[in-house]
Order: structure tokens, then C-alpha cells, then sequence
């Protein structure tokens, strides 16, 4: 193996993620060209490859000698490709590959007459091949599908190069002239190498490995797997390649991951440019307003939401009740908000950054006749859109605290009342009630009025605790507990975040970092603030050192390096 490929594992080795983005690169093609030979399905071969990737981030620190790596991966590959043998078939199209070929159709780029004369090529001599004896075929498509020489050939699969080459000749005598130099032709334009889909698709799988290992167990997810994701999507975004929906989404959640709203904007904006249904454009609109919001572009954000207003009228987009809100095909079952008026009611209450970047550009006031605009023309009746309209309501609200105009805000409250109120049965109800609540302690908060805030948090608490370990209920009292942490009532946020704890945990990291804060604060109880700061570090991917560093709740607690020690976060 040369030395720059030695110097890559190394680099791999240590955790470096463009090293690995380099190293797929140059092991693609010989990779599914070895699976290919042991499965007869190109795209069961190309999921195997791309696992057997995914797989090897994770599993390099095993590998002592580097000069191993190439038959260290062909076990990776052997291993991914048997689990594949093994499970149930299912013959389906992916999604993602019908994307790029629809934009690649869009673009002009392909001739579907051509293309059929290839595939039927094609076909012929995938079928020739599979019929050679394994150890034949599995040189051939090495040579010609990877198109590598016989020393690379001869170190990826552990043989001597006389071996190879004898393979080869036997190869050529049992397929016929014709076909072995229609398989010189066709198989090297399906090798990886000939386009991004390979590369992109690897960082859709690392995303989701990252995401089932966090679920699994936060404390033991491998974070470099973010770093060689981010590798990934930069280069791809390097690229005039046109996204597939699934790495627009790997790379969106990547991004959310790691907090990165200005990425996430140029990722979106990248994805707008391109071809796209009514459906997926209507997402990456409403996703990249809120991404420039949190990223504190407070214009690009209103600009980006005007662009969705314009475009919006006389469309059908349909998009999933639930975040991130992923389009929802036709006939898709589950809960989803369709058309223009659920859509601009999802967009006007997507988040309070969003709702304030109208204030910061001085068109407050336009905001909220927006918002009074779009419930108008939502019925009350709608149950589907109960939790649009609450959002609405509380965005307005926020920024009517935040300007301090709270006889305003409280009318806004009396509506969240209100809107509970059309909910009959109790158990329905408590959640819409609750979040009324809540925007209660809120606005006595912000008005400074401390009495009137306690009593009220204590209200809420009472009224949470009637419905037990509902799953709703730790996410209101999370948002009261930091309420109260952040008025500098501590024990009252302890006690919150403990009933918390005992019903499932905290809701995120920052939950476990006030919680943190709130055991130091109310009961100076050092070596359980530090197990409660480590908690926070395994269960956010974002540096939260720098909230620690600046939040009026960790007062008196960052001059203590054994604090800020234990924050910082498991790589």
C-alpha cells in the first residue's frame, strides 16, 4: 500500500474526518465492485459498500496495522454484504436515486432512448459475470468496474498478482468476445467514482448511525461520526451536483446537531435552487426563515418567509405535523398540515427567534397583523390545527413580553385560555391549559411582578401534577422548572426538575444543565452538580460551555474548573 493511503489510515485512525471522507473516495469503486461480486443486486451491493463505510469509522481503532487496511475493509464489506444475504427480500426503488434521476432528466443530461440501450447492455453483462465462478468474477469486476491494475487488485483481495491475472484470463475465455467488451464499456460508467451519489449517500447512512447510536445511549455516541458527516456534506456542497431529498435531510439534521444555523441556511438555499416538488420547497423555505432567525439574520429571515408568502397562493404543499415537518407524499397516512393557510400558520409560529426577527427590523406590527390575518382564515373548529394556532399565539405573545408590552401580551394569554377552553374532554385539554399557564408565569416574569410569578408557578406545578407521567407533562414542567431557575428560585426549579427525573429525565441538555445549576445552587451538592454537568455534555451535541459561560443561572459556578471540566463534551 502506498504511503499516502497509509498516511490517510493513520489520519482515520486519530479520528479525522476529511481523512475519511478522502479514504471512501479512493476505496469506493473497488469496494462495491467486491460486493457486487458477492451480491447480485447492484444496489444490495452499493448498501452493503456504503454500511460497510459507515461501519468502519466505528471500527478503525481496531485496525493495529494500517498496512491491513485494504483486507480490513473487505471483511467489513463480506460481513455487510452477508447481513443484506440474509434478511427478508424486499424488491422497492429508493427514493433518493429516483430523485437524482428525475432532476438529472430535469436538467437535460441524460437521453432516455440511450439510456435504455445502455441498461438492456448493461443488464447482458451483469448477467454474464454473475455466471463466471466467484474467484473470476470477483477480478473482473475489480478490473474493469473499478478499472484498477493488477497490484491493487492483487492487495485488496490478499492474493499474489499471478493469481489475479491467471483469474482474469479465465474470465476473458469463458465470456464471449461481445460481451467482454461490452462489459469493457458499461462497467466502468456504473463505478461510484463517476458521480457524488455514492459519497452523499455515505453521509445520509453516517447521519442516521449517529443519530441510532445517541438514542441507544447519549453517553456512548461517537461524535466523530458529526465530524466525518460535516467532511461529507462539505465537499458535496463543493459540488454543482444536485441534492437528493435524502442528503438534504441528512445534512439538515447534521447541521441541527451541531447548531449551525448559517450552514443550515446555505445548505437550504443550495437545495431552493434546484428543481423540487411543492412539497419539499415549501420545507426548505419554511426551515431556512427559522434558520436565519437562530442565526441572528434577522432580514434574511423575514425575506426568506416573503418569499414562501409570494410563492405559497394556489400551491398544495403537504408537510408532517410533526418537526422537522418532512414532506408528506399523497395519500401518506399519519397527521400533516396541507395547502396555504395551514402552511402559513406553521411558518407565522415556527419559533420565537423567528417571531422577534420582525421586531428587530422594526415591522413588529406587521408580524402580528400576519398572525391575526392567518387565524381568521383557519376555522376554530379545526382540531388539526389547534397546535398551529397555540403557536401562533404564543410567538406573539414572546414578543409582546419581550418589548414590554404586557396588557397586550395578556390579551394574547386570555386567547391561549381561550383556545384551550374549545378542548372538552380534561385529559385533551391539560396540554393546551398547561402551555396557557406557563405564558402566565412568563408575563408576571418579565413584568418583574416576583409574587404574582411564584403563585402562579405553583399553580402550574399543582395543575401538572394531576395527570401523573402523561408524556406531555415533562415538557411544560421543564419549561417551568427553567423559569423559575431563571427568576433565581432554585429550590422551586429543583423540585421540578426532580419530579422530572423521576418520570423519565430531563428533556435535553440544557434541561440537565439548569438542573445542574438548581442542585448546586439550592444544596451546594458538589459531586452531584458535576455528575448532573456531565449528563448535560452527553446529551447536546452544541459546545454548551458557552451558555454556561454567559446564563444568569450558573452565576458563581464558572469559576470552578471541575464544573467546566465535566461540561465539556465527550468526543
Amino acid at each position: 500500500m502506498d504511503e499516502e493511503t497509509i498516511n490517510l489510515v493513520n489520519r482515520v485512525r486519530c479520528g479525522d474526518a476529511a481523512a475519511y471522507e478522502r479514504l471512501v473516495r479512493r476505496f469506493q469503486d473497488r469496494t462495491v465492485a467486491y460486493a457486487r461480486s458477492l451480491l447480485r443486486d447492484a444496489a444490495e451491493a452499493e448498501d452493503a459498500a456504503q454500511d460497510a463505510f459507515v461501519l468502519l469509522w466505528r471500527e478503525m481503532p481496531a485496525l493495529r496495522e494500517p498496512a491491513a487496511f485494504p483486507s480490513f475493509l473487505r471483511r467489513l464489506v463480506f460481513k455487510c454484504a452477508d447481513r443484506i444475504r440474509r434478511r427478508p427480500v424486499v424488491r422497492s426503488i429508493s427514493l433518493d436515486a429516483a430523485g437524482h434521476a428525475d432532476g438529472v432528466v430535469a436538467f437535460g443530461r441524460a437521453d432516455p432512448a440511450l439510456e435504455v440501450i445502455r441498461e438492456d447492455d448493461a443488464r447482458r453483462v451483469r448477467a454474464a459475470v454473475h455466471a463466471l465462478p466467484h474467484p473470476e468474477r470477483q477480478a473482473a469486476l475489480l478490473y474493469y468496474f473499478g478499472e484498477h491494475d493488477l497490484a491493487e487488485i492483487s492487495e485488496f483481495l490478499g492474493v499474489p498478482r499471478t493469481t489475479v491475472k491467471n483469474r482474469l484470463h479465465a474470465a476473458r475465455k469463458r465470456l464471449r468476445k461481445e460481451l467482454w467488451t461490452m462489459a469493457e464499456e458499461t462497467m466502468p460508467r456504473e463505478a461510484p467514482s463517476r458521480n457524488e451519489m455514492f459519497v452523499q449517500t455515505v453521509l445520509v447512512r453516517t447521519v442516521e448511525e449517529y443519530r441510532r447510536q445517541r438514542q441507544a445511549d447519549p453517553h456512548a455516541a461517537d461524535r466523530g461520526l458529526l465530524r466525518e458527516g460535516r467532511a461529507a456534506l462539505d465537499d458535496v456542497l463543493a459540488t454543482d451536483t444536485l441534492l437528493a431529498w435524502g442528503d438534504a435531510q441528512a445534512g439538515f439534521l447534521l447541521l441541527e446537531h451541531q447548531n449551525d444555523r448559517k450552514a443550515q441556511g446555505a445548505l437550504l438555499s443550495r437545495y431552493l435552487a434546484q428543481p423540487l416538488d411543492e412539497s419539499q420547497r415549501a420545507w426548505a423555505l419554511l426551515h431556512l426563515a427559522n434558520a436565519q432567525a437562530c442565526g441572528g439574520e434577522a432580514v434574511g429571515a423575514v425575506l426568506a418567509h416573503e418569499a414562501l408568502e409570494l410563492w405559497l397562493p394556489g400551491r398544495s404543499p403537504r408537510l408532517s405535523a410533526h418537526w422537522p415537518y418532512y414532506p408528506a407524499a399523497a395519500g401518506e397516512a399519519g397527521n400533516y398540515y396541507e395547502g396555504t393557510d395551514q402552511i402559513t400558520l406553521l411558518a407565522l409560529g415556527k419559533s420565537a427567534e423567528f417571531a422577534f426577527a420582525w421586531v428587530q427590523i422594526w415591522r413588529k406590527g406587521e408580524y402580528l397583523a400576519k398572525v391575526e390575518d392567518a387565524l381568521e382564515r383557519v376555522p376554530p373548529e379545526s382540531d388539526g390545527t389547534r397546535e398551529l394556532r397555540f403557536s401562533c399565539l404564543r410567538m406573539a405573545c414572546s414578543i409582546l413580553e419581550k418589548t414590554r408590552e404586557f396588557e397586550r401580551a395578556r390579551r394574547w394569554v386570555e386567547r391561549m385560555y381561550t383556545l384551550a377552553g374549545e378542548v372538552t374532554d380534561e385529559h385533551e385539554r391539560g396540554p393546551w391549559y398547561a402551555k396557557a399557564l406557563g405564558h402566565d408565569v412568563r408575563l408576571f416574569q418579565n413584568a418583574g411582578d416576583r409574587d404574582a410569578m411564584k403563585s402562579k408557578a405553583a399553580e402550574t406545578g399543582d395543575y401538572l401534577a394531576r395527570f401523573g407521567a402523561a408524556d406531555w407533562v415533562r415538557g411544560e414542567r421543564h419549561n417551568l422548572a427553567c423559569q423559575c431557575a431563571a427568576a433565581g428560585d432554585y429550590p422551586a426549579a429543583l423540585e421540578l426538575f426532580e419530579q422530572n427525573s423521576a418520570t423519565g429525565g430531563q428533556v435535553n441538555g440544557w434541561g440537565w444543565l439548569v438542573y445542574a445549576a438548581s442542585v448546586w445552587k439550592a444544596s451546594g451538592d458538589r459531586a452531584r452538580t458535576v455528575a448532573l454537568l456531565r449528563e448535560a455534555a452527553a446529551r447536546d451535541d452544541r459546545d454548551l460551555t458557552r451558555q454556561f459561560e454567559s446564563g444568569s443561572e450558573f452565576a458563581g459556578m464558572i469559576d470552578a474548573p471541575e464544573f467546566m471540566a465535566a461540561l465539556r463534551r465527550p468526543e
